[in-house]
């Protein structure tokens, strides 16, 4: 079983990769490009200050957390290069996911795959994933309807395409909105068609 390897030596690799492939492409053109070549992906420093900030995955806890906070901290900082988003991800996966990914090269061949493997293999069977919904609830004292949507969304999002109709996602939405908030939750059954609305609608 191989050692994870650190965020230096992995943007150590990059990095001589990417000068490699600068040289090549400084040989074969026909003029000097008027933008180098690294200027596409950040500095290796801004990387490593990125990298420090990201949230790690072991295979225990929320699968679903885990992605929905690391893509969205990708996000917020613009990484939208797939071997960047690689090299960080690896980077923060420890434990028996990072030896699950390294054990299954070919499902992992890039970041959004990397992610769907993860999912399928440490997200909650259907049962879990439905009765983490049926366990939720609104708290308007501490939150927007719109964070709440956020939460809600991230566990919803966790259960395979087709496995929990759009009725009954919406039946726990109301019932979580519900515990929480009754005048809302009025409001929301008279104005919305829960058989045809998406969370995000709402």
């Amino acid at each position: 079983m191989g050692s994870p390897i650190t965020m230096a030596e992995a943007l150590h690799l990059i990095n001589e990769e990417r000068r490699d492939a600068a040289a090549a492409a400084a040989a074969t053109a026909a003029r000097p490009s008027p933008v180098p070549f690294n200027l596409a992906h950040p500095p290796a420093e801004r990387l490593l200050r990125i990298e420090r900030s990201m949230p790690t995955f072991d295979g225990s806890g929320l699968v679903s957390d885990f992605i929905h906070k690391f893509s969205q901290k990708l996000a917020q900082q613009g990484i939208m290069d797939d071997l960047d988003r690689m090299t960080i991800l690896h980077s923060k996966l420890e434990g028996k996911a990072f030896t699950a990914v390294r054990a299954n090269p070919t499902l992992c061949l890039t970041y959004m795959d990397t992610m769907a493997f993860l999912k399928a293999t440490y997200g909650p069977s259907v049962a879990g994933i439905k009765a983490q919904l049926l366990g939720l609830k609104f708290h308007p004292s501490t939150e927007s309807v719109r964070q709440f949507n956020e939460r809600f969304n991230t566990i919803a999002a966790s259960a395979p395409t087709g496995t929990i109709s759009s009725t009954d996602i919406g039946q726990y939405y109301i019932q979580a909105i519900g515990r929480g908030d009754d005048l809302l939750m009025r409001d929301i059954i008279w104005g919305t068609d829960l058989g045809r609305a998406s969370i995000a609608e709402i």
